[in-house]
């Protein structure tokens, strides 16, 4: 959990308060288009104020010998600005997201060029460390440290994310970033607890998203998951 500065914890309270009177708007109205909408800016709004505390936390482990997996699940207001801000700290990031070229960045951040990444994919790519590359390299052993900018509402989409760093015998240590006393808390508390359960069944939680909407007081979503 992160602290809020006054300015920002304004900036929240405002954005919180008009998704609900725009989250209000669409239940009466049975809209679930603008519903998702509305969650979406929600969203997209409290990964931006949180931005200065991810990049802070990332630069933090590189420079304790460490390489660092940002997830994010959105790209203008998450990834950019998070890989923008780790750059500007004097860190080289690889960006795994968006139309920038995968392999050459993932390549880069597995054999220490850029030792921080941030990503948007939940699957089919590798970040472990010491993997064995196709031409017989090896990418670096250090400790890879994975940030989850934001609570998953999938549970299946975090065992995944999980899994780009924590495979075929190597372990990786993930945090997950939340404002404190909001309802990002909520969320993150309900989506560790499904994902332990998840986990203890040795199964993907597909009912994930019904209890995070319902810490929005969405419940007339789909659940889905795909926002």
């Amino acid at each position: 959990g992160v602290e809020l500065s006054a300015a920002q914890r304004r900036d929240y309270d405002t954005a919180w308060s008009q998704f609900r009177r725009d989250n209000n708007i669409a239940r009466s109205g049975n809209d679930s288009e603008a519903g998702r909408a509305a969650l979406l800016r929600f969203r997209q709004k409290a990964a931006f104020l949180r931005t200065s505390h991810t990049v802070e936390m990332a630069v933090s482990q590189v420079r304790k010998g460490r390489q660092v997996v940002i997830a994010v699940d959105l790209v203008t207001t998450a990834a950019d600005p998070i890989a923008a801000g780790i750059e500007d700290a004097g860190v080289k990031c690889a960006r795994l997201y968006g139309d920038h070229p995968v392999e050459e960045e993932r390549l880069a951040f597995q054999l220490g060029h850029k030792p921080a990444c941030v990503m948007t994919k939940t699957s089919a790519i590798n970040l472990q460390s010491n993997e064995v590359l196709a031409d017989g390299r090896r990418a670096t052993s250090a400790l890879r440290v994975g940030l989850l900018a934001q609570p998953k509402y999938s549970g299946i989409a975090l065992k995944q994310t999980l899994g780009r760093t924590a495979r075929n015998g190597e372990t990786s240590v993930w945090f997950l970033l939340y404002a404190r006393d909001t309802v990002e808390e909520r969320a993150a508390m309900t989506m560790v607890s499904r994902a332990q359960a998840a986990t203890a069944s040795g199964g993907g939680d597909v009912g994930l998203w019904a209890q995070v909407a319902e810490d929005f007081g969405v419940r007339w979503l789909p659940e889905s998951g795909d926002l």
